[in-house]
């Protein structure tokens, strides 16, 4: 049913004025005719004639087709493949007992060339006094009994360059016979007599704690271009 703007207004004053009655038109399914009792149904009707229904097959599924293209993961690259392949079973790693095969060239100095100074020296001592010159041990011997006298001038405290070698080579000996701490070396049961019986652990501790290499009143600062991390 279509109407015009005119009949429109019409049916709306006369609504208003009630001069149409709403009774008997509970069951409107029933009428030939469709009057209205609300204005919003008037309205309702006339906004769906202007509607068109909706093309229903323009709308995306909701479930995606099980023939579509399936997403395709990237496969892991051929270099890690083979390496992961590679990779061995380490309960398969068994240590067996077997005799060691050494070769004893291998301790055999082999270098091109060789000073002569060194070819001649037949004992360790003599190795000992290439490196630990006449001049460097004075020179180890004055800078400790300096920082001794530094520290506490009341004190009196200085080594000798025969006590300095004896301290020396007690650090040898340490180096090549392992003991759990310094004092267990003069352990009078078992104690290490080639250090126990050359120096007391007192004094060998005396040196230990005073010995120095430079003085530190010419130390130079962290800033100064001339700074020796060594000094």
């Amino acid at each position: 049913m279509s109407l015009r703007d005119r009949d429109i207004e019409d049916l709306l004053s006369a609504l208003e004025s009630g001069d149409i009655s709403d009774d008997g038109l509970e069951d409107e399914d029933d009428d030939k005719e469709r009057f209205y009792s609300k204005v919003r149904e008037i309205i309702h009707d006339l906004e769906e004639e202007n509607v068109d229904t909706p093309d229903d097959d323009n709308d995306p599924p909701l479930v995606q087709d099980e023939e579509a293209d399936p997403v395709h993961e990237p496969e892991p690259r051929q270099g890690n493949q083979n390496l992961l392949n590679s990779c061995f079973d380490k309960r398969k790693l068994i240590w067996k007992p077997d005799s060691l095969v050494f070769d004893e060239s291998n301790l055999t100095h082999k270098a091109s060339v060789t000073d002569p100074e060194i070819a001649d020296l037949d004992t360790p001592y003599r190795c000992f006094l290439h490196y630990f010159t006449p001049e460097f041990i004075k020179k180890i011997v004055n800078e400790t009994n300096l920082y001794a006298t530094q520290q506490n001038p009341t004190k009196s405290f200085s080594i000798s360059d025969a006590e300095l070698k004896k301290y020396l080579g007690i650090l040898l000996f340490m180096s090549v016979e392992h003991f759990p701490s310094v004092r267990s070396y003069w352990n009078e049961k078992f104690g290490y007599d080639p250090v126990s019986k050359v120096m007391p652990v007192n004094r060998f501790e005396a040196i230990r704690r005073h010995l120095h290499f430079n003085d530190n009143i010419k130390h130079l600062p962290k800033e100064h271009p001339d700074h020796d991390k060594a000094e």
